[in-house]
């Protein structure tokens, strides 16, 4: 008997919940040191970014990011799916069906980047790059932008592949092991962006240090997964199993919406103000939307987990466990929310003042908004991924997308008359108007009694 089946048969044998609840554990636990990590890099990056470039090139950076973020897409939303699948398999003791998930979603992504990297490429380099920015970025940068977007477009899509790694990883509840990987990567990254920005700080050095370190990392893990962790997922095009794919591709449609609804929601805010306003305001933006994730990344770490654990104990009709774990993340997710959200509607030009040395400046109605905004945006992640962990998701999917729509509709209107106050503002009111009171009661639907065996759109 392989190490990976004597991981998941002996709790299984002592007590499914128990094992749900020590995987848990695990992850936040490890998820402390990743994040403790990832906030250093966070917290540096940007000043050093943008005091290495200066405030105009770094909105640049911002308004490029923004841009291609966008490629994000090209996973066909099939990762939290193939999660999903994998954990069903486990609950199962199908380790056929593990592979033939694993292949089918590894192949349909490859399939898609691959396209995606062909015609991107022709792209950068044919057309006028310099206009997506909205005439505000001199022409004769050109072929340096050319050479930052091939970069950056290259990065994006190599993560792509290998968070479908990441992706089976999280159906094992072994998310620990990623985080792990995950905190070497940003230690590097961290080092690597130090040299960059203070031997040669241009675009692309930042672009590479922020990128280049993290995913050799991660191509680490991978190997580990599939060389000796579950060496039953190696890929096989014999394993390509076009029913699974369908099934994936299937609930790709409702996390690729999500997905591009996060594009809309956020990165078009950057290059919306960005065009409207300028470099300037664009980076104001960005790096408030950047402490919001920042702060999010707590409640990152112990809501993803539950996914898979959510999904094994709706498997085993384990809808006790299901409810409890589903009410503690709630419960210190939103007390967490509502600290964070009061500290920076209070303090943020203080704290943004100290951290960027003056560089960047935050009114004190644009930090209000962000601190309401932080609170909301908690609200609806943890309603929405305990949604995702019960299979429940179509509906939340749609509605994020119109919730994203509503956003753009109001933004130029707000952003008109009320500058990036006026963005911030629509960002709230999107959620409000939408997410804000929808999920909850979806979230109650899945978790009663008559609810908990069934599913709005099946995983499997």
């Amino acid at each position: 008997m392989s190490t990976s089946k004597l991981l998941d048969s002996e709790p299984d044998a002592r007590d499914h919940a128990a094992h749900r609840t020590h995987r848990i554990k695990l992850a936040a636990l490890t998820s402390i040191a990743s994040k403790v990590v990832t906030i250093a890099l966070q917290v540096f990056a940007l000043p050093l970014a943008l005091h290495a470039l200066g405030v105009a090139k770094f909105g640049v950076y911002a308004m490029l990011g923004a841009t291609l973020s966008w490629v994000t897409m090209a996973q066909v939303g099939i990762g939290p799916g193939l999660t999903l699948g994998i954990s069903t398999s486990v609950a199962k003791g199908d380790t056929s069906a593990q592979s033939r998930y694993f292949s089918s979603a590894l192949y349909m992504v490859g399939t898609v980047v691959a396209a995606l990297c062909l015609v991107l490429l022709m792209c950068i380099w044919v057309l006028p790059v310099a206009a997506l920015f909205g005439g505000k970025i001199n022409p004769s940068v050109t072929p340096e932008l050319r050479l930052d977007m091939t970069c950056l477009v290259i990065f994006l899509l190599t993560r792509i592949i290998l968070s479908v790694f990441d992706a089976a990883q999280a159906g094992y509840q072994e998310q620990y092991i990623c985080n792990l990987w995950a905190t070497l990567g940003n230690i590097l990254s961290l080092i690597a962006l130090i040299f960059a920005t203070r031997i040669h700080p241009t675009i692309l050095t930042i672009i590479v240090a922020v990128n280049a370190l993290p995913i050799i990392a991660d191509v680490f893990n991978a190997a580990r997964l599939i060389g000796w962790s579950h060496p039953a997922l190696k890929p096989k095009l014999a394993n390509f199993d076009w029913v699974l794919g369908k099934s994936l591709l299937g609930n790709g449609v409702a996390f690729s919406t999500v997905v591009a609804s996060s594009y809309l929601m956020y990165s078009c805010s950057v290059l919306l103000i960005g065009r409207m306003h300028g470099p300037q305001s664009a980076a104001t933006f960005a790096v408030l939307q950047q402490a919001c994730n920042t702060a999010l990344g707590t409640v990152v770490m112990f809501v993803q987990p539950l996914w898979p654990a959510l999904n094994d104990a709706k498997s085993r009709s384990d809808r006790g466990w299901a409810v409890r774990a589903s009410s503690k993340v709630t419960l210190f997710s939103m007390a967490y929310a509502l600290a964070v959200g009061l500290v920076m509607a209070v303090f943020g030009h203080e704290i943004f003042k100290i951290w960027y040395h003056s560089r960047i400046d935050i009114t004190e109605p644009l930090q209000i908004c962000f601190g309401l905004y932080f609170v909301l945006a908690v609200w609806e992640y943890v309603h929405y991924n305990i949604l995702i962990g019960m299979n429940n998701l179509l509906v939340p999917a749609v509605l994020m997308a119109v919730r994203s729509v509503v956003m753009l509709a109001m933004a130029p209107f707000l952003i008109d008359r009320f500058g990036d106050v006026g963005l911030a503002a629509a960002l709230c009111l999107a959620q409000v108007l939408l997410s804000t009171w929808i999920f909850p009661l979806l979230v109650k639907r899945a978790l009663s009694p008559t609810g908990f065996g069934l599913n709005l759109t099946a995983a499997t």
